[in-house]
């Protein structure tokens, strides 16, 4: 949690929505500085109960898919063997939604928000624009592109179950900032399959078509 007295706003750091960047241009650049305790806490300080509150949100599929590829990278480059529950994507979000995980990252995003009156939310998918908005930041300032960790398209990394089961845990989320469940279709992917189908229907259709006229032909003789 990033705070200024002097800007009056306090930043609530939810975990894997490009927090890490966005918390060092505040205290870099905007006068802020990291409230003591944990990073990413949701008890605002009595003393900026009237700051104005803002957040990061990600969509809840992308945002899963982080968790795993940060989880899973961080034990790799420590040279740990992997647990199950980091094998594949599968795995993670079975144990994820189980109620297991006890990761700082287990908890959904509006779970952060818990304590915040009317917050100002601004979406990992406008970044950095969004971001750079706000009011009381400098002009002309970058956010750096930090601590990233997905690999590839999250969209890739989805089935029909996986979706489900991710959107089910977090279906507050989905609905509070606004996602579509449907999202986690790669647009793509999605033309493709519908192509796919619509040949399959046409080829069905010309080898009726040529049966009757062949079943026709046969009659006519």
């Amino acid at each position: 949690m990033i705070v200024s007295d002097r800007h009056k706003y306090l930043f609530i750091e939810i975990p894997r929505t490009g927090t890490t960047s966005m918390s060092y241009v505040l205290r870099k650049q905007a006068d802020g500085v990291r409230v003591k305790g944990e990073k990413h806490i949701r008890d605002i300080p009595q003393e900026a109960k009237d700051y104005k509150v803002f957040a990061c949100v990600r969509n809840p599929y992308d945002r899963m898919y982080s968790h795993y590829c940060y989880r899973r990278a961080r034990c790799l480059n420590r040279g740990k063997k992997l647990e199950t529950k980091l094998r594949t994507f599968a795995d993670y979000v079975d144990y994820h939604v189980s109620g297991e995980e006890d990761h700082q990252n287990s908890n959904t995003q509006l779970w952060y928000l818990r304590y915040a009156a009317n917050p100002l939310i601004v979406k990992f998918e406008d970044l950095p624009k969004s971001f750079l908005n706000l009011p009381f930041l400098p002009k002309n300032i970058k956010l750096p592109y930090t601590n990233s960790a997905s690999k590839g398209k999250w969209q890739d990394q989805y089935t029909e179950e996986l979706a489900e089961m991710v959107f089910s845990w977090a279906h507050q989320d989905f609905e509070q900032f606004e996602y579509n469940k449907e999202s986690w279709r790669d647009q793509t992917v999605e033309r493709q399959r519908v192509q796919r189908r619509q040949d399959r229907r046409f080829q069905r259709r010309k080898i009726r078509r040529d049966q009757n006229a062949s079943a026709f032909s046969d009659t006519a003789e």
